[in-house]
């Protein structure tokens, strides 16, 4: 079929006013990005002080302190907080440990002093069978973050929870309170499944994300959330809310950490956790992950270097988020895992950025994955040697699916569809398959400013089937080896909408799109010869702002309804005038800013209390010598 698989509501533009919503921000580049003003630990990641020195309750090198290490934390978390130092040298972790008290900080002495031989079941007789591990949920790890179970009472929704939405409308709000968190989830149903043609067995188009209340009106039944909605949640599928009780903001910081153990045990996991991190953290040869957080918001593992895994099959090796909400990987190496960076089941408004991945392909996974964000992140082939040069033991591409990167379909029984609204923005992708595969039913991705190296035969650039639509395809280079292959390639007719827009393609075939449909918008592309042996690589598209998310945290990029938009109505340059107007709003009062630079932010009042005169406030506005001129509504 030529029609998209269902009614878009995510091709939007900063003209759409009345469409665009508080999930919504429109960049500097006239595209229309998901909000990720509010990802990671809210605040930073705090310099927690010292609370307890492990060596202070018998701890010594070459002895088992797993259990030390959990006295350590009641100690700390029952005093009201604190980080508990591990001293430099090498210790044994010979039973799990699982950190459940909030504000706990577990810290060794730096990467390069203190080091965690993780051994368990080759000393532990009681040790989980692998049979055990990979049927266990949570699943164990190393260092489990806990946080308490979920209140057992499902809150049903009385009217649907609408992208954007700020509020939700309850049956019945009974006792919950301000401050209180919870997991929201729209349970998949054949209504929901027929609609993205999600052919998946069990709860894998999983719809869930994890909010904080921040006001209740107990006669009206709703709740006012600190976030707004990402996707629908809607009352004819049965959504309804949990309330939840996660351990927050704790960490695990500074140390190495090797398994010796062979067995498939994450080394960092978590369930019900928020504001948690890892940081400058070494893993070496975990038994599944090495930080992999799962039902989770506001967590992050920055500053660290994950290399290898002992399993690499099915559910093993992932570096990434499963079912979490704004979480944030930063300036991270991972080396020869099976799929990283990755996304599943639900995970919503993830940021991956300024990271190195050696031997994985980049995965939208599973489970209606929807608006993460894969920035300035590099794919590269396998790392073949170690430090000193000896060879590594190559796994058959270890795992990986072996393309660059890869959405998981509508008919795939063992994963389902993602979500909408995934972007890529800035990063270089090495692979020996398809650049991108691309798979649907899914809607307005956003592929921007990206490199592509194919050196595969039968390889080509971007591949796109089962309904993937609405996406916009600007400013990437595509380098081809295979002659026979586009840069693009649709494989079925419901993969409409497609915007192809100043893209460059060396080698290939030659042809910017092939298949059995044309893209919706082809302005700009141009194809150029071969490299031949030798020639340096064109170099990866400069990207205007150069980070999407860095200048969505700037002070200034405006987002309906915290600031309004302005149109201009005309710029004269005889007499520098400009004059702006916006839609007055009755009784509302504005203050007007500006900015000659986006990233010194607004810091310059042009006018406050000006008064609305609906249905048209204008306002003329002289900005001197500047050359270029950035304004901001707030509406007080």
């Amino acid at each position: 079929m030529t029609a998209p698989p269902f009614v878009s509501e995510y091709q939007l533009t900063p003209e759409d006013v009345e469409l665009l919503t508080p999930a919504d921000v429109v960049g500097p580049d006239g595209l229309v990005y998901p909000n990720w003003r509010k990802v990671g630990v809210q605040g930073g990641i705090p310099d927690v002080p010292v609370a307890l020195h492990l060596d202070d309750l018998g701890a010594v090198q070459l002895m088992d302190i797993s259990g030390l290490i959990e006295e350590a934390c009641e100690i700390v978390g029952a005093s009201g907080g604190g980080a508990v130092l591990i001293g430099p040298g090498t210790y044994y972790l010979d039973e799990l440990v699982t950190i459940s008290q909030s504000n706990v900080v577990i810290r060794g002495s730096g990467r390069e002093s203190t080091r965690l031989i993780f051994r368990y079941s080759l000393v532990n007789q009681n040790a989980m069978t692998s049979w055990a591990i990979t049927n266990t949920w949570p699943e164990p790890a190393a260092f489990m973050f806990l946080g308490d179970p979920l209140e057992e009472v499902d809150r049903y929704l009385a009217e649907d929870g609408k992208r954007g939405d700020t509020q939700l409308k309850l049956i019945d709000v009974g006792d919950l309170q301000p401050g209180d968190k919870f997991l929201l989830r729209a349970p998949v149903t054949a209504r929901w499944q027929s609609i993205v043609y999600d052919q998946s067995y069990g709860a894998w188009g999983t719809k869930t994300a994890h909010y904080e209340i921040t006001a209740v009106d107990a006669v009206n039944d709703i709740l006012t959330l600190s976030q707004p909605l990402r996707i629908e949640y809607p009352v004819i599928d049965g959504s309804y809310l949990r309330r939840l009780f996660p351990i927050e903001r704790s960490g695990l910081e500074s140390m190495t950490i090797e398994h010796t153990d062979k067995l498939p045990l994450h080394t960092v996991c978590s369930q019900w956790a928020w504001n948690c991190w890892v940081k400058d953290l070494r893993v070496l040869n975990s038994g599944r992950s090495g930080v992999h957080w799962s039902s989770a918001k506001w967590c992050e593992v920055r500053d660290s270097e994950f290399d290898s895994t002992w399993n690499h099959g099915g559910g093993m090796a992932y570096g990434g988020f499963t079912q979490t909400t704004d979480c944030l990987m930063e300036n991270c190496l991972w080396i020869n895992y099976r799929h990283a960076p990755v996304v599943q089941f639900g995970a919503q408004g993830n940021v991956f950025r300024n990271s190195t991945f050696e031997g994985s392909d980049a995965q939208w996974h599973a489970g209606w994955s929807t608006e993460n964000l894969y920035e300035n992140c590099t794919i590269l082939p396998a790392r073949t040697v170690f430090a000193d040069s000896t060879p590594r033991d190559i796994l058959p591409a270890y795992g990986t699916y072996r393309f660059g990167m890869y959405s998981t379909p509508s008919h795939d029984t063992s994963h389902g569809p993602n979500g909408p609204r995934n972007v890529v923005y800035n990063c270089d992708v090495n692979s020996i398959r398809d650049g991108v595969y691309a798979r649907g039913a899914s809607e307005n991705w956003l592929f921007l400013h990206n490199r592509f190296n194919v050196y595969g035969n039968g390889a080509g650039g971007f591949y796109a089937e089962s309904g993937f639509f609405n996406t916009i395809i600007r400013n990437n280079v595509f380098i081809l080896e295979d002659e026979t292959k586009p840069m693009v390639f649709l494989r079925t007719a419901d993969c409409v909408g497609i915007e192809l827009v100043d893209n460059t393609v060396y080698g290939g075939s030659g042809t910017i799109v092939d298949g059995v449909i044309d893209v919706a918008i082809n302005e700009g592309n141009q194809a150029m010869p071969a490299l031949v042996s030798g020639e340096a690589y064109p170099a990866r598209p400069l990207p205007n702002p150069s980070s999407i998310y860095d200048w969505q945290r700037i002070p200034g990029p405006p987002a309906k309804p915290d600031s309004l938009y302005f149109a201009i109505e005309s710029a004269s340059s005889s007499s520098r005038e400009i004059v702006l107007y916006w839609q007055g709003e009755p009784e509302q009062t504005y203050t007007l800013q500006y900015s000659e630079n986006l990233t010194d932010g607004f810091v310059n009042v042009i006018a406050s209390d000006i008064q609305a005169t609906p249905p048209t406030n204008v306002y003329v506005h002289k900005p001197g010598t500047a050359t270029r001129w950035f304004y901001r509504l707030v509406s007080e």
